[in-house]
């Protein structure tokens, strides 16, 4: 009994070294494990040998989650029945030590109860205080569980079947142990990153476009092609701005003969630009009356243009009467409006 007592304080011992080491591991791939344990040992009837308690320690590594190893060593105290056993007669007080290689399979590695299956080889010696130590081949199947206390500490309980073979015989054994595994190491597998959304096309609104610059967007410009530096109303119009004419007339009043000259300006710039000076009238007459009055306003334009030097070659004058308002007629604020003169570039 001296050696048992020897042994439980080895694992008492090493247990208190491995405890404050412990690290946060879990079943996981590449993590080493030491089990220490303590548990019973049933001979076959026909072996003749006592039940015996055993004490062991199991060192194992974790190929992955499910999968591991261990190499575990036990030792044992049995005696042999009076009437003798396969050790021989009067064998007396047996030492044994159980060594043996398993392969360990877990179930839900994850989980805070997991089972496992195991089997393995190795061997088993058998010391009497009289006659010789018989050393046998022994095999082994069985299952388990570890509870989870921590990341790293479970308790562990495991059940074998052990198969004794001695000589041309073998003997059927029961194997059950209870005791704690520590895990030490080993990489936890990293949660997976939840699926990234591809990002939603942005829809891309094409802002309108001024194509002749004139401050109107195209779709809003009933006048496309207005040269740069004229002035234009609100439909992209090129008009004179401010020169408007008296109800009934025709004539150029002389505080419209600046903004005429800025015109000219706009032509002098742009010398291959050609321009149809149009006049229009507001709704007060016939109509007939208006289409002549609106020919008339238009040519008093153009004739001023040529005498600034505009050739005459690249203008022309056309009348509209009352068909093209630019504001109401129902007021007289829209109907001076009305009574205009406005330029369409014809070519550049």
């Amino acid at each position: 009994m001296r050696l048992s007592k020897i042994f439980i304080l080895i694992g008492l011992m090493s247990l208190l070294y491995f405890i404050p080491q412990v690290s946060s591991a879990e079943n996981n791939a590449g993590s080493i494990t030491l089990s220490p344990f303590v548990g019973g040992y049933r001979f076959d009837h026909d072996q003749h040998l006592n039940h015996a308690p055993n004490f062991g320690l199991g060192l194992g590594y974790n190929f992955d989650e499910n999968l591991g190893i261990e190499a575990v060593v036990n030792y044992l105290e049995s005696d042999a029945r009076t009437r003798g056993s396969y050790l021989g007669t009067n064998a007396g007080d047996v030492d044994g030590s159980l060594y043996r290689i398993d392969l360990l399979y877990h179930f839900m590695p994850k989980e805070t109860l997991v089972p496992f299956l195991a089997a393995g080889i190795g061997g088993i010696s058998l010391t009497p205080d009289r006659n010789g130590t018989e050393n046998d081949v022994i095999v082994n199947y069985g299952a388990g569980l570890k509870y989870f206390l921590t990341e790293s500490i479970a308790l562990r309980g495991d059940v074998r079947h052990m198969i004794a073979f001695e000589d041309n015989d073998s003997s059927n054994n029961l194997y059950y142990t209870a005791g704690l595994t520590f895990y030490f190491g080993g990489s936890k597998a990293e949660p997976q990153a939840a699926p990234v959304e591809a990002p939603k096309p942005v829809k891309v609104v094409e802002q309108p476009k001024d194509s002749d610059g004139d401050g109107v967007f195209d779709n809003e410009d009933k006048c496309p092609g207005t040269p740069k530096g004229a002035t234009v109303n609100e439909y992209g119009c090129w008009v004179i701005k401010n020169v408007q004419f008296d109800l009934d007339k025709s004539n150029i009043k002389p505080q419209y003969l600046s903004d005429l000259d800025q015109v000219v300006t706009v032509l002098e710039q742009n010398p291959t630009l050609s321009v149809e000076v149009q006049g229009h009238t507001d709704n007060v007459g016939t109509e007939r009356y208006n289409q002549c009055l609106s020919e008339k306003r238009a040519i008093a334009v153009m004739n001023y243009f040529v005498s600034k030097g505009i050739a005459k070659d690249r203008l022309s004058a056309s009348g509209y009467g009352l068909s093209k308002p630019a504001a109401t007629n129902e007021t007289e604020e829209g109907r001076a409006i009305n009574r205009r003169v406005q330029l369409n570039p014809v070519n550049e």
